[in-house]
């Protein structure tokens, strides 16, 4: 097993902490963190990351908090995947120890499979001709002249106020 030593600092860091008793006094740090990453040398999987808070402000309810993710082979629809199998949250706050532990299990594939086919009928009508589909220029209304200077912006003249 391979083991890799790391360390985030806050600037680079997303590793949250919140803290409250209930709801609307919620306290929420980002805060720097540490940890190892066992891995397989010869393969590259993960088998397991811990992270560690590290410079936890004084004044914060939380003065430690540490996760670790385990990951392992599970199969899959046949194949094998690295897949997370469980993860440890361990918290104190002042005299208070909080352990909450995750397990992941029965991982399935969801998909589904479908195909397009084509297949001409041949009671199917005929095609809409060219004509039907394209653009064809605009024709004068019956018993109007067609006037070929004007311009189809123009603005026809408003009709005379009615009668009062």
């Amino acid at each position: 097993m391979a083991v890799f030593n790391y360390f985030i600092d806050s600037g680079h860091s997303s590793f949250s902490i919140a803290s409250g008793e209930g709801e609307g006094d919620e306290q929420r740090i980002i805060t720097a963190y540490k940890g190892l990453v066992y891995a397989d040398p010869n393969t590259g999987e993960i088998t397991r990351i811990k992270f560690v808070a590290v410079d936890i402000p004084k004044t914060f309810p939380v003065q430690e908090a540490t996760d670790i993710l385990d990951y392992d082979l599970a199969d899959i629809n046949g194949k094998q995947f690295v897949v997370p199998l469980s993860a440890k949250l361990l918290m104190r706050a002042g005299r208070q120890n909080a352990k909450n532990e995750i397990e992941f299990r029965n991982y399935r594939k969801f998909g589904t499979e479908s195909s397009i086919t084509y297949d001409l009928d041949p009671n199917a009508p005929p095609p809409l001709p060219a004509s039907k589909t394209e653009e064809q220029p605009a024709t004068t209304a019956p018993g109007k002249p067609a006037s070929s200077t004007a311009s189809p912006w123009t603005l026809p003249t408003a009709p005379p106020p009615p009668p009062q």
